[in-house]
């Protein structure tokens, strides 16, 4: 299962503790690149948006 299909199998079967320790073991394993630098000009502006799409 990809992630988003595990994380609604999750949100299905929350009591399902094995599902929900496989989703987060997905999410950790996924990559997250360097988007911008803390001397960048627009620097909040990029982590603002960054944490909205993780959320």
């Amino acid at each position: 299962m990809c992630a988003r299909e595990l994380r609604h199998y999750f949100h299905l079967h929350r009591n399902n503790n094995a599902a929900f320790q496989t989703y987060l073991a997905k999410r950790r394993k996924r990559s997250h690149s360097i988007i911008t630098a803390i001397e960048n000009p627009d620097f909040d502006d990029k982590t603002l948006i960054l944490f909205l799409t993780l959320r």
